[in-house]
């Protein structure tokens, strides 16, 4: 008996001792996760804390607005046509007299101004014409004078007074003629320009009315083209346009004509844009596109 009852009393002591190391453990565990997440929660403010103070020290970048008020306004497109460059002006001159072609005093191509002399005719005989007129002059003035004299002493009528005086007034009539055919075997040009052409040779015999020389001006130039009748409302004199040439050069100009009436086989108008070519770069006849400026 006394066996058994110490078996089992040390059974019962074994089984104490187990639980108690059990229980020990458990609370041992718990003590140290305590402390751990009692430590992590200490410091999680403390980093939070400096988070936000270095935030506060990083400028904060804001974007700059720039407001512009705008204003809604109507935009009308060029009106855009095929041109081609002209001279402002050009003249076939003609002989005012006749006579032979003494001497030519240009070559084609040549710039002439206003005035300059670009062939002589032959004088023919209108130098001795002139010093008998002139002679005739002085003898109608003599007549006259003495048909004056005894006119007013009733010597004379007034009949024979007025043939003196038609006599003489017949004279100087002469005599301003003969000096405008002298004048006129000097072929002028009537404006600057370039020689185009010219129709005659020294030894030439020409007559009154014949063309001797072409002359063309190109400053200012002109640029030509036709606008349909949809387009012609939107235009006016002296609108502004910009003529570019083949080779990329700009022009510009205004619009110095336009016509009155359309094309019967188009229906399009002419319009001339007159354009400043003080250097002459421009020729006639060049392959243009216009626009105007509506």
């Amino acid at each position: 008996m006394s066996k058994r009852a110490g078996s089992a009393s040390a059974g019962i002591f074994s089984n104490s001792s187990f639980w108690l190391a059990a229980v020990l453990s458990v609370l041992l565990f718990s003590w140290i996760m305590y402390g751990a997440v009692s430590k992590a929660e200490q410091i999680q403010p403390e980093s939070n804390a400096e988070s936000n103070t270095e935030k506060e020290k990083t400028p904060v970048s804001v974007a700059s607005v720039i407001v512009r008020r705008s204003v809604a306004t109507k935009i009308w497109p060029n009106i855009c046509i095929s041109a081609k460059s002209e001279p402002s002006r050009r003249a076939e001159i003609m002989a005012e007299t006749h006579g032979q072609v003494k001497e030519i005093l240009f070559n084609k191509g040549d710039y002439v101004k206003k005035g300059d002399a670009l062939l002589k005719l032959d004088m023919l005989d209108r130098a001795q014409r002139k010093k008998e007129i002139q002679a005739l002059i002085e003898q109608s003035k003599l007549e006259y004078k003495v048909a004056k004299k005894l006119y007013t002493k009733k010597f004379s009528t007034e009949t024979r007074l007025a043939a003196a005086k038609t006599s003489l007034a017949g004279a100087r009539a002469r005599l301003k003629q003969i000096e405008i055919e002298i004048k006129n075997t000097i072929v002028r040009a009537p404006f600057d320009g370039f020689i185009n052409a010219q129709m005659v040779e020294v030894g030439d015999y020409v007559t009154t009315g014949r063309s001797v020389v072409s002359i063309v001006d190109i400053n200012p130039v002109i640029f030509s083209g036709d606008i349909v009748e949809q387009d012609i409302a939107s235009i006016k004199n002296g609108a502004q346009v910009v003529a570019t040439l083949l080779n990329g050069k700009q022009v510009s100009g205004k619009i110095s004509f336009i016509s009155p009436l359309a094309k019967n086989a188009t229906r399009t108008f002419r319009i001339e844009v007159e354009s400043e070519n003080k250097d002459f770069s421009i020729s006639g006849g060049l392959s243009a596109q216009m626009c105007i400026k509506t």
